[in-house]
Parts: C-alpha cells; sequence; structure tokens
C-alpha cells in the first residue's frame, strides 16, 4: 500500500534530523529514580510496541500514524493525512517537558517545509494547514504533543502507468 511507503519515508527522515539529539527517559528498575537519564527518540509506525517487560519504556518517543487519506476525484491528487505524536519524559521539578516536545514538532515542521519530497513521490501539501498541538493535561512526567501533515500523491505520478495492467 502506498500510504505505508509514506510512513516509513518519514520515520527515516526523522531518525536522521534527530539521531544526535538525546532527551531525558523514565528510570530503569535498577536505576536511582531521582537520577536524569538520557537516550535517542524512538520511532514507531502507527502503533506503541507492547510492553513485555516493566522496564519496556517506549520514552521518549516519536509515533508517526497515517490517519485518513482523500481523494476528491479521479483527476484530483491523492492526499494523505499523517499525525506526527510526540512524547518525552521529564521528572525535573522545572516541569519543563512541553519545551522539548514543542522543539521536536517545530524542528520536524521547520524539516518537511524546507524538504516536502518524501521518497521522491510524496509531497507535502504547502497549500494546506499545519496543525500542531501541545497537550494541555497535567500529566507529569510525561508530555506530550501533535501535529497534523497533508502529503499528496500527485496525479502525474499515475498517467502512465501499465504495471496494473496484467491484474486486470
Amino acid at each position: 500500500m502506498i500510504p505505508l511507503r509514506l510512513q516509513k519515508g518519514i520515520i527515516k527522515r526523522l531518525e536522521k534530523l534527530f539521531k544526535k539529539n538525546q532527551y531525558q527517559r523514565p528510570p530503569k528498575s535498577d536505576e536511582i529514580e531521582s537520577d536524569v537519564h538520557y537516550s535517542k527518540l524512538n520511532f514507531y509506525e502507527q502503533n506503541l510496541p507492547i510492553k513485555n517487560a516493566k522496564d519496556d519504556s517506549p520514552y521518549p518517543l516519536v509515533l508517526v500514524k497515517l490517519m485518513h487519506g482523500d481523494k476528491a476525484n479521479s483527476k484530483a491528487d491523492h492526499i494523505i493525512n499523517i499525525q506526527i505524536a510526540v512524547g518525552v519524559y521529564n521528572n525535573l521539578k522545572s516541569c519543563d517537558g512541553h519545551r522539548d516536545v514543542a522543539q521536536i514538532l517545530s524542528s520536524s515542521i521547520e524539516h518537511f517545509e524546507k524538504n516536502p519530497i518524501i521518497e521522491g513521490m510524496f509531497e507535502l501539501d504547502l497549500d494546506s494547514s499545519i496543525n500542531w498541538e501541545l497537550s494541555d493535561e497535567d500529566t507529569f512526567p510525561f508530555y506530550f504533543g501533535a501535529v497534523s501533515l497533508n502529503f499528496k500523491i500527485p496525479l502525474e505520478q499515475f498517467k502512465n502507468r501499465t504495471d496494473v495492467e496484467g491484474l486486470i
């Protein structure tokens, strides 16, 4: 399915964008809880992994979700809506985990605006709105936010396709 290729392409790009960044993570059971521990972002497609052990924490994380698609008519581009959700852990008394979430979302938006083509066939729809939001719930020491982006597959991508003829 073509949207899955977009999802994987976005994750690849985000992994590269944040490969040097470290964010606070929850302590493991054999670590001192008051110490601060860091790790790289974990990236997931569509859902978080199932926890197999008490120490299996996905935080800090980026979750790339296929939300919905739209094709207004046979002459229109196919639009795919992607949500990039961010979750971080920050147990510092400053309660500023929202800053990490906002930075990750802002960097992601800026990156895709500057480099709007994914996998050579998907293009960020710069004519549609980019909606982002930080959670307003008190979930200390966890912080959340998300951005919604629309990507289009230009109709030209499929004009001269012959690979489906044998399936008919």
